[in-house]
């Protein structure tokens, strides 16, 4: 069964911000223009949800991989999987797949493995 989640406001991160360093220089195709992103460190469900709305992207994940699961701050100019692989940092997941600005999750080599019955989620945003 597939979810969507609408992207609503988020709440402020109760954790400190970290600032996020800059990636190395990679070359970037003209279908992957940078985007200003602007997400705190907060829990990973609200990152993504932010992530999809300022990149416009979908990140397509199994709910209870991002369990308990916090995202380190990012603010900066990237492409939508510069971005998310930032979000990532730390968090055991990694980007299984990237089509366009569609990305699915995964838990990373050697990290925890999600348990029990799994849900794909998809944050849903809006295109104009």
């Amino acid at each position: 069964m597939m979810a969507w989640l609408a992207c609503g406001v988020l709440m402020p991160a109760a954790a400190q911000d970290i600032t996020t360093p800059p990636l190395p220089q990679r070359a970037t195709s003209a279908q992957e223009p940078r985007v200003a992103v602007s997400i705190p460190a907060q829990p990973l469900l609200s990152a993504l949800r932010a992530f999809g709305l300022q990149t416009r992207s979908q990140v397509l994940f199994h709910e209870a991989l991002l369990s308990g699961r916090e995202a380190v701050a990012v603010y900066g100019a990237y492409t939508p999987q510069e971005a998310l692989e930032l979000l990532l940092a730390r968090t055991g997941l990694a980007i299984a797949t990237q089509r366009a600005r569609s990305f699915t999750l995964k838990a990373a080599q050697g990290g925890p493995q999600a348990r029990g019955a799994l849900r794909w989620t998809v944050p849903a945003i809006a295109l104009s």
